[in-house]
C-alpha cells in the first residue's frame, strides 16, 4: 500500500519524499487451520475411499501436511492392510479441501471389522505468513475395514451328498453332508 502526500494546509511544507510505502504482514492464520473431515468411512478391500482435510481461515500460500494411519496407538507399517499407510498432501493458494485417499489391500483372508484411526500428524510450509497450523480438535479419524471374504465360512452340500434317491411312498430319514469349502 502506498500512501501519498497530496494536499497540505497552513504553512506546511514537503521536504524531500511525499510517499510512503505501508506494508501488512500476513495476519489471522492466513495460510489456513487444518482439520479432518472426521466422519468415520469404511473401506471395503480392494477399493477406495476418500477422507477429506479442511482448510479453514486464511487460505494462501502452499501447504503440506503429513498423515499416518494407526492400529491400536502403534503406526502401520507400508503396506500393512492399505496401499499407502502414510502420506503427505499439498494445498495450493486458494484450495479449501483435499482428499487423502486410502486403498485397503485385498488379501482374501476370512476377517472381521476391523477398526484404523487416520490421524494428522505434522504440517510444513505457508508463505507469506507464519504458516499452516493444524487445528486443535478433528485431527483424526475412523476407518473401518468391514468384514470379508466370508469370515463366517462357506458352507455348501458334500458333493456324495448331491445325489440321493427316496422311495416316495415309504417314511423314511435323509440326511446330506454339508461341508465347509477353502478352510474358513
Amino acid at each position: 500500500m502506498c500512501v501519498c502526500i497530496l494536499v497540505l494546509s497552513g504553512d506546511a511544507v514537503v521536504y524531500g519524499q511525499n510517499t510512503a510505502t505501508v506494508v501488512i504482514e500476513a495476519n489471522d492464520d492466513a495460510n489456513g487451520i487444518f482439520s479432518l473431515d472426521s466422519t468415520q468411512k469404511p473401506v471395503e478391500e480392494g477399493r477406495t475411499n476418500n477422507f477429506y482435510v479442511l482448510r479453514d481461515r486464511g487460505h494462501f500460500g502452499n501447504v503440506t501436511l503429513y498423515w499416518q494411519l494407526f492400529a491400536n496407538d502403534t503406526p502401520l507399517e507400508p503396506h500393512q492392510e492399505f496401499l499407502n499407510t502414510s502420506g503427505s498432501t499439498v494445498f495450493r493458494t486458494g484450495e479449501k479441501t483435499k482428499p487423502i485417499v486410502l486403498e485397503a489391500i485385498s488379501d482374501k483372508l476370512p476377517e472381521f471389522n476391523e477398526f484404523y484411526e487416520l490421524r494428522l500428524m505434522n504440517i510444513s510450509g505457508g508463505y507469506p505468513g507464519e504458516g499452516g497450523k493444524l487445528a486443535e480438535k478433528n485431527l483424526n479419524a475412523s476407518v473401518l475395514i468391514p468384514f470379508n471374504d466370508d469370515p463366517f465360512g462357506v458352507f455348501a452340500i458334500a458333493p456324495e451328498s448331491l445325489e440321493r434317491e427316496v422311495a416316495e411312498d415309504v417314511l423314511s430319514e435323509l440326511s446330506h453332508m454339508v461341508s465347509r469349502p477353502w478352510k474358513t
